[in-house]
């Protein structure tokens, strides 16, 4: 059906007021984000300080540290990188955010993934529920337990000095940041259940896995801006989006994974000749305070949290 001239305009009227009512908006957001806001005063790029978009898409290209790295060294120690995100590398700044019981996290933390009915701590939002979670783990980070720990934690280094030597004589450029996510993760998997990464033995293996760290990051930060995401079939997904969607659920295997492994060890008996590790201690001290005992699924979000 045709429509009229009359109706052509209606529409076009419509059109023009609706466009107009969101540029009305937008400029309204702007000027006050720029001018208004609490966090106007804070350092920072002018278009971070209206849109989300210039962290979104270092988020997607893998640089955001970096970006956020070279902010600071243009603004100063702390930084507005998105309308409602301002980051900071001041110690005392840091300090006072996690000391202030009154603060409560933002939503990005609900999108970390609920694995065996737990989410980490680090994604419990409710400051007393966090607290009581972070009082069972401390006895695994004890003075004790870290100079046991030691050792370990010297070989990997060594490993990593190894490396960065070698790529010295070669003249050959190694990407450093990349280089202590290895050693980090090395490091993690060890002391928590005694498990062998060899990332910096085999950085292939090593660059695979660090992908699917940071692309199931990608994927709990998307969901923050598509709460809906999660429950979209896959095949009405991007093709890069579903990779990163199949990154968080590997993400959510692995410490299932590596739990069981561990407890199918404990009941072989042969933990006795392994070196100490972060579950036992757990598992440990859980016995020993009953009132304060991990569940088996806290335990394996533990481990996700802590990788």
């Amino acid at each position: 059906m045709k429509l009229s001239t009359d109706d052509d305009l209606i529409y076009i009227k419509v059109a023009s007021s609706a466009l107009l009512v969101l540029l009305t908006g937008f400029l309204i957001d702007a000027v006050w984000n720029i001018f208004l806001s609490p966090t106007s005063k804070v350092p920072g790029p002018k278009l971070a300080k209206v849109s989300s978009i210039p962290m979104l898409v270092m988020q997607a290209k893998s640089r955001r540290m970096h970006w956020v790295q070279s902010l600071f060294h243009e603004y100063g120690s702390t930084v507005q990188i998105a309308p409602n995100i301002v980051v900071t590398n001041e110690t005392e700044g840091v300090r006072k955010i996690y000391k202030n019981m009154k603060v409560m996290k933002g939503p990005f933390y609900e999108t970390f993934s609920i694995i065996d009915g737990s989410r980490p701590c680090l994604a419990l939002r409710d400051v007393k529920k966090a607290n009581q979670r972070r009082k069972s783990y401390l006895p695994a980070f004890s003075r004790q337990n870290l100079m046991a720990f030691a050792p370990r934690i010297y070989d990997h280094l060594q490993e990593l000095i190894s490396k960065l030597d070698e790529a010295e004589k070669e003249g050959e450029a190694l990407d450093a940041f990349r280089y202590w996510r290895y050693l980090t993760l090395d490091v993690v998997v060890d002391l928590t259940f005694n498990g062998k990464l060899n990332m910096l033995k085999e950085p292939g293996e090593g660059a695979r896995f660090v992908e699917i760290v940071e692309d199931q990051t990608k994927w709990f930060f998307l969901n923050i801006y598509i709460p809906f995401l999660g429950s979209v079939p896959d095949f009405f997904l991007p093709r890069k989006v579903l990779k990163w969607k199949q990154s968080a659920i590997f993400g959510e295997k692995f410490p299932k994974d590596a739990f069981t492994n561990w407890k199918n060890e404990r009941e072989a008996g042969n933990l006795e000749s392994r070196s100490l590790d972060v579950i036992e201690t757990l598992s440990k001290f859980g016995d020993d305070n009953p009132n304060d005992k991990l569940s088996e699924g806290e335990i394996v979000a533990s481990i996700s949290e802590i990788m």
